[in-house]
């Protein structure tokens, strides 16, 4: 194979441009300097080398400024600007008519980014790192004790022994970062907080408790008979009984469930009918000698018919408590209550032709009304007995199980070759305006340690309270079933335990959706690459990632985002040319990205990227069969990890991906939206949604989708960017069998898919070269769903 070094031709192309230009002579900007660094607005000068025109065009970030209000001097032409026109960070001053020419310029506004790269020992923490800023570090503290910085911001030094470690880092302008580390192996209480308003009670205990009614055998709780009547006389008594020989529920049963104060739960079950098949016996029995002696029973008759009992309710307190991590549910003492109207009661019996014997008929009827008056107080006892003994402790038992189960005792989530185990237990129990809180504490540990990672000081900790009370519906006013308030410190702990186990060490390739398209698609990649088949990335990282949140106000562009310091990305490839799989790119970069949090249909949490992240390029180098190149930019490095970060992260975020969510044993969440609950702090993150029953999902109707990728308009004579041609625009819509809207999400060549949301469309950037499948998904509100693939090709740079 010929592999083609692109840019020694690209700098030829560039030399011979520029003299046919003129290279002797051109316009220039003068202020600011290209990569200088400020605190203030600087002066925007610019030379012209004939003079300044009487119009040119000259641009801050792609704004166009008007060119009247420069000060002219000489062949000189500046402008003072506002510094709230220019964004803190890198800001591009552009001349772009009559000639072309940039420089950028950082307005630094913001502290160090801390580097913390180890923290050995338990008292004193020997604490390793450096300070990153473009204007220069001065200072770094933590706890209050100073460490000493070298000339390129390195660090190191002993801190006594802490819970908490408080680190603050100062520049040269005096602009400072504060950030807060905990211990590893601390219970966050709250970790998770569970709220279940009274429409996730309506949605999912009834039918669980139902299931229960519906089960039991009525059979069991009779003893014949259940009521005997005797009308005297002076030989022998006429007498009668009654005997239920099969008990039947029809359907149509309903239970409902209320949360009350003093952490109770009420549950109301209104027995549809019971139709008890019944037998009538009437007979004498002997009083004298004179029919055969005391006691001698005589003249038995049988007569079958049907009682039934409506409108029968049963209601019972349940007094739920926590205690040493574990749930306890018990009836309340004097709650049960039993309620059969006399009207409920329905006997039918037929007597036949005996009712129209004189006397006879007359006695028959007095034993048997003894008989059906005292029945509904009889059968009201029997199904008190019934609820005491059968309905009481199963329904105990359950709540307790729903309860107890709404999270898992401990889950095992994989981590490279080791496991990391998270536990939750129950540590408050509060019912409030028609539903109750469960609080959970966690546990976290790692099986085994990656000896290559250093130990970390601690993850990434935010100050501040749980809201009070626990969220009931979105910010937009839904209502909905479940919501769930999540600690980001317990995220954090759990990227530190996971990177401790070896998070980073992470290979893409074909399997995560990477190929070769995913590099000759970025423009000025400065080695060909055509016809190369086998390509690896490796990923490795020297410090954890952390999560923070937003505040509310702020989360427009997301409200959740991760930050990966030290990452070094290196691309290995076999060019065909004998000599193997080679490294052509190694890079260390920080990455800053927003990133969306779904929800799986078992209930755990899942990781989407669809936004472009934030890269800084700390260093990098390409290589060619052992040659360093000096070819490349911080640009093409950029565009590189912009194209993995859909793969990239997910992976990076997968343990995060593992913590479960809260639901009701036999349903699903699904997830409403997510937001921050606090005003004050950004400690915490809200998810709110309903409980869609397992059962019910599988017998739904299914939606179907429909995805077409966008055509694109361009006007005559513009020219299409590589950015403009590895986008595509893809319309999505479905045939609903649901009133709820339909939800989307997609994947790119088998990779990760992203979370499922409402869309009219999907935008996608940074796509491979070549031939892209994008498969697109909808679901419906009962989470069932129908999928189509939509092609995409994209050219070679």
């Amino acid at each position: 194979m010929n592999t083609i070094i692109k840019t020694a031709k690209t700098t030829l192309l560039l030399c011979l441009l520029g003299l046919l230009a003129g290279c002797f002579g051109t316009d220039k900007i003068v202020s600011p300097t290209n990569d200088s660094v400020s605190n203030t607005a600087p002066e925007f000068r610019i030379s012209f080398k004939d003079g300044v025109p009487e119009t040119f065009i000259a641009t801050i970030n792609g704004v166009e400024l008007d060119s009247s209000t420069f000060t002219v001097e000489d062949k000189d032409a500046y402008l003072q600007v506002d510094i709230a026109m220019l964004q803190a960070g890198d800001n591009e001053f552009a001349l772009t008519d009559p000639s072309s020419v940039e420089a950028t310029f950082h307005l630094d506004q913001v502290g160090p980014t801390i580097h913390l790269l180890g923290a050995e020992g338990s008292d004193p923490r020997s604490v390793t790192g450096f300070l990153d800023d473009r204007g220069g570090a001065e200072s770094i503290t933590i706890n209050g004790t100073p460490l000493p910085l070298d000339e390129a911001g390195n660090f190191s030094g002993d801190i006594a022994g802490s819970n908490f470690f408080d680190a603050v880092a100062t520049d040269i302008y005096g602009y400072s970062t504060a950030e807060s580390y905990a211990t590893l192996g601390q219970s966050f209480n709250p970790a998770i907080a569970v709220r279940i308003n009274q429409q996730g009670l309506d949605d999912s205990l009834p039918s669980a408790i139902l299931q229960i009614v519906e089960a039991l055998d009525f059979n069991a709780f009779i003893t014949n008979p259940v009521s005997e009547s005797c009308s005297g006389a002076v030989i022998a008594d006429a007498c009668g009984n009654f005997n239920i020989n099969d008990v039947t529920l029809t359907s149509g049963s309903d239970v409902d469930i209320s949360a009350l104060s003093g952490d109770k739960i009420r549950v109301m079950i209104h027995l549809s009918r019971l139709d008890l098949d019944t037998t009538a016996t009437t007979f004498a029995r002997c009083k004298s000698f004179l029919c055969g002696g005391s006691g001698n029973v005589f003249g038995t008759i049988n007569f079958s018919g049907v009682t039934t009992v409506q409108n029968t309710d049963i209601a019972a307190d349940f007094v739920v408590s926590v205690n040493n991590g574990e749930v306890s549910v018990q009836i309340v003492d004097g709650s049960l209550d039993v309620d059969l109207p006399a009207n409920g009661l329905q006997v039918d019996i037929d007597f036949g032709a005996v009712e129209d014997v004189p006397f006879v008929g007359s006695l028959l009827n007095t034993v048997v009304n003894g008989i059906i008056n005292g029945l509904v107080g009889i059968l009201s006892s029997i199904i008190v007995d019934i609820a005491d003994g059968f309905l009481a402790s199963p329904i105990s038992s359950l709540l307790n199980t729903l309860i107890g189960s709404v999270l898992p005792d401990s889950i095992a989530i994989p981590v490279a070759d080791t496991t990391l185990n998270l536990g939750f237990s129950p540590e408050e129990f509060n019912t409030s305006d028609g539903g109750f809180d469960l609080v959970l504490g966690n546990s976290l540990t790692i099986d085994a340690v990656d000896p290559d990672v250093l130990t970390p000081l601690g993850s990434r900790y935010t100050a501040g309270s749980a809201p009070s009370p626990y969220p009931s519906a979105t910010p937009a006013g839904t209502n909905v079933d479940l919501t769930a308030t999540v600690s980001a410190n317990l995220l954090n702990q759990v990227l530190t335990e996971a990177y401790k186990g070896g998070l980073l060490n992470i290979t893409l390739d074909s399997e995560d959706g990477i190929s070769i398209g995913s590099i000759i698609s970025i423009p000025d990649f400065p080695i060909d690459l055509s016809g190369v088949s086998n390509l690896s990335i490796a990923v490795t990282g020297k410090s954890a990632p952390a999560v923070t949140l937003a505040s509310q106000a702020d989360a427009e562009s997301g409200l959740i985002n991760v930050s990966l310091l030290d990452l070094t990305v290196k691309v290995n490839v076999d060019l065909g040319d004998g000599n193997g799989v080679q490294e052509i790119l190694d890079t260390t970069v920080d990455i800053q990205s927003p990133f969306d949090i779904g929800v799986t249909q078992d209930n755990t949490l899942t990781i989407g990227i669809e936004g472009t992240p934030v890269v800084n390029v700390r260093n990098f180098k390409f290589m060619l069969n052992g040659l360093v190149l000096s070819s490349g930019d911080d640009g093409v490095i950029s565009n590189l990890i912009s194209t993995l970060a859909p793969e990239l992260l997910p992976q990076v975020l997968d343990s995060i991906g593992g913590i479960p969510i809260p639901a009701i044993e036999g349903f699903t969440l699904q997830l409403a939206d997510i937001w921050n609950p606090n005003a004050d702090n950004n400690a915490f993150m809200a998810l709110g949604g309903n409980l869609v029953s397992v059962a019910a999902a599988a017998v739904a109707t299914l939606p179907s989708v429909s995805a077409q990728a966008e055509e694109k308009a361009f006007s005559l004579f513009a020219t299409e960017t590589m950015a403009e041609k590895r986008s595509v625009t893809i319309t999505v819509d479905g045939d609903n069998p649901e009133e709820e809207p339909l939800e989307y999400r997609y994947r790119v060549n088998g990779g990760h898919w992203t979370i499922w949301k409402q869309r009219s469309s999907i935008k996608i950037n940074y796509l491979p070269g070549g031939d892209n499948i994008i498969d697109v998904c909808t679901r419906t509100s009962m989470l069932v769903e129908d999928c189509t693939a939509v092609p995409v090709s994209v050219p070679a740079a």
